[in-house]
């Protein structure tokens, strides 16, 4: 199991590259539907961009906090949904940034958090499930 996580990881990583600085750049709310929630988000949390399920991250955008606190909220929020800890890798060479990983079932999701600015957090999430073909597989 840890050899599929971690391979999510750095699959995660890659795709990150392009779809993080979305997130940084767009003012309004997007208007999609929301995809089916695996958990509610903090409520310093605003949506920003949403994906298609199969298409990388399913849901993007910024959180009015700091970094520190925005992981801790998010661990949080997953937690209370019923996802289990399982990876967490720094991002090199993006400041303040990091790719946790959760379990919850047969299902992973990945979470995406980096420092925007002070006081600002941009943050990604994507499921992977097995045998399916959806969030943060590449």
């Amino acid at each position: 199991m840890r050899h599929a996580v971690t391979s999510l990881v750095f699959a995660a990583l890659s795709a990150a590259v392009g779809a993080a600085p979305a997130a940084q750049t767009r003012a309004a709310p997007v208007k999609t539907p929301p995809p089916k929630a695996p958990f509610v988000l903090p409520p310093s949390a605003k949506v920003v961009e949403r994906g298609a399920e199969g298409n990388g991250w399913l849901e993007s955008g910024v959180m009015s906090v700091s970094f520190v606190s925005a992981e801790a909220q998010m661990t949080t929020a997953l937690s209370r949904s019923g996802w289990s800890f399982v990876h967490r890798v720094p991002m090199p060479g993006r400041g303040n940034g990091v790719v946790c990983a959760y379990k919850k079932g047969s299902e992973e999701l990945m979470l995406m958090l980096w420092r925007v600015d002070v006081g600002k957090t941009g943050y990604s999430w994507g499921i992977a499930g097995s045998g399916k073909s959806k969030g943060a597989k590449k």
